[in-house]
Parts: structure tokens; C-alpha cells; sequence
């Protein structure tokens, strides 16, 4: 993803064959649809106090990251934790923050998110972990994630829909050749998941204009 966001060119055949395939292209128009709505979404949810953010299985986080630099009176209002087990990722998260001046606004944290200390977060954002998983470890998923919101905390969890598939079956074929799995769901599927693992959907919003990927925007019963 980061060959998506620095919009770099790869060295490797298969990378080249999907930035340019429609999945490609649409996994970009979700990072973007997602941006454009999280602006929205914290002014919503803001309150007196910094919002509390976990950004789970985030990579360098680049989405908050790139939110809070484009708006900077964010700084004062969020405080955003990036979680996840790859080394790499991490470090180019840190790297951003501090040449962006938003070190004290992120931290990052190199450990599986079953490590990490809860801290009653006011936002989830769980983008992109759930595509590979089907509905049943999906489920599992958002129950046991649960633990990091405080009651009434809210998540934005993107799943990937079966109109990807049908739009561009030759992508899905080599992704699995090479062990990239993906689960496709129904927007109703991803709404139901929320249902029923105790959170309470509000909304659901795409990545523009084709419809492939839906975020989900629920609160915590």
C-alpha cells in the first residue's frame, strides 16, 4: 500500500500488474474515501477532552496521519495510537510524524494487538484487516476488539464486496496465486456483523465511484 500512497512505481511484476488493475485503484479510492470522511466523523464524536484513537493493523497509519497534517486543529483534539507487527511499517510511521511535527500527536506501538494494553479508546479504526477474513473469524474479530473501546467508543471497520470480484475476477485469480486471500461480503453482511458482535451500526460509506469496499461506522453498545 505504501507504492499506493507515495504513488511509486515497483520493481516487481505482480506489484506493477496491481497498481494498475482495478483493484489497484479502487484499494486507493478507499484510502481516500476514508480520509474524506474522517474529518466529518471526529467532529461528530469530538467532545471537551482528546480523542482517544487506536489504529489497529494501521502499517505507518498514513490515513490519520495525513487527516491531522491537513487539518491542523486536529492536533490538539486527537491523540492516535498506530498499532502493528511490522517493524518496517512502523518505523515510517515515526519517521512521518516527526517530519510532519506530530510526534506528540502519534504513537506506535511493534506488537500484536492480543499485547497491547487497552486504554478505552474513543475511536477504532480496523481498515483493511477484515477483506481477507471470512464472516465467522470477522466476528471474532470485532467482539474481541471490543476491549479497546470505552462504552459507547465507536469503530470504522472496511470490508471488501463481492462487486470486486465480478468487476475484476483476473486480479482476485493471481492474488490468490500468490496467497493474498480475499473474503468478499455484502454491505448488508458487514452491517449484520456489527449487529451481531454488540455494536451498533450508524452508518456505511465507499470508495467512489465503484462501490468495492464499505466502511462501517458503529458504537459500541
Amino acid at each position: 500500500f505504501e507504492y499506493l500512497y507515495l504513488e511509486k512505481k515497483s520493481k516487481y511484476a505482480f506489484d506493477k500488474f496491481f497498481l494498475k488493475s482495478k483493484a489497484g485503484h479502487q484499494v486507493y479510492q478507499r484510502l481516500l474515501s476514508l480520509e474524506n470522511h474522517l474529518l466529518r466523523i471526529l467532529n461528530q464524536i469530538s467532545n471537551t477532552e482528546k480523542l482517544i484513537i487506536d489504529n489497529i493493523f494501521s502499517g505507518p497509519g498514513r490515513d490519520m496521519l495525513r487527516v491531522v497534517e491537513q487539518n491542523p486543529e486536529l492536533k490538539n483534539k486527537v491523540n492516535v495510537r498506530n498499532i502493528d507487527v511490522d517493524k518496517n511499517a512502523i518505523t515510517i510511521g515515526e519517521k512521518i510524524a516527526k517530519e510532519k511535527g506530530l510526534d506528540d500527536v502519534f504513537s506506535f506501538v511493534c506488537k500484536s494487538y492480543n499485547e497491547v494494553q487497552t486504554r478505552q479508546a474513543d475511536l477504532i479504526l480496523l481498515i483493511g484487516v477484515l477483506c481477507p477474513l471470512n464472516l465467522h473469524v470477522s466476528g471474532s474479530v470485532l467482539e474481541k476488539i471490543k476491549k479497546f473501546s470505552k462504552k459507547g467508543g465507536y469503530i470504522i471497520y472496511s470490508t471488501v464486496q463481492y462487486s470486486l470480484l465480478q468487476d475484476d475476477p483476473l486480479t482476485d485469480y493471481l492474488m490468490r496465486l500468490v496467497g493474498w486471500h480475499m473474503y468478499y461480503k455484502s454491505d448488508k453482511e458487514t452491517w449484520d456483523l456489527a449487529i451481531q458482535t454488540g455494536w451498533e451500526p450508524i452508518e456505511q460509506f465507499f470508495d467512489e465511484p465503484s462501490h468495492h469496499h464499505c466502511m462501517t461506522f458503529a458504537r459500541l453498545k
